[in-house]
């Protein structure tokens, strides 16, 4: 069953960044249950969680890269707490 991006702002299609790719975003019963908004430039959607939708090229790769960037923010928090926890038992 094939998923729909929710809502989204009609722009000029030119070019192949315009390509349509099919991706399927996580979905679970808590934080990752509602739509997720994407805007980048001129061009913005609410895509469906848990289906497989059809979005431009360049929404996928911007949805890449947050995850990206997700991924590589919560190792750094992990890293800052375990150093941090690690400074509080030295001074005890």
């Amino acid at each position: 069953m094939a998923g729909k991006v929710l809502a989204k702002k009609t722009v000029a299609k030119k070019g192949p960044e315009w390509e349509r790719v099919r991706i399927k975003l996580f979905k679970d019963n808590n934080k990752y249950r509602e739509p997720l908004f994407v805007s980048v430039n001129d061009y913005s959607a609410l895509i469906q969680r848990g289906v497989y939708v059809e979005v431009p090229m360049f929404v996928a790769q911007h949805i890449q890269e947050m995850e990206e960037a997700d991924a590589k923010t919560a190792g750094m928090i992990e890293s800052l707490t375990r150093d941090f926890d690690n400074n509080m038992r030295s001074r005890i």
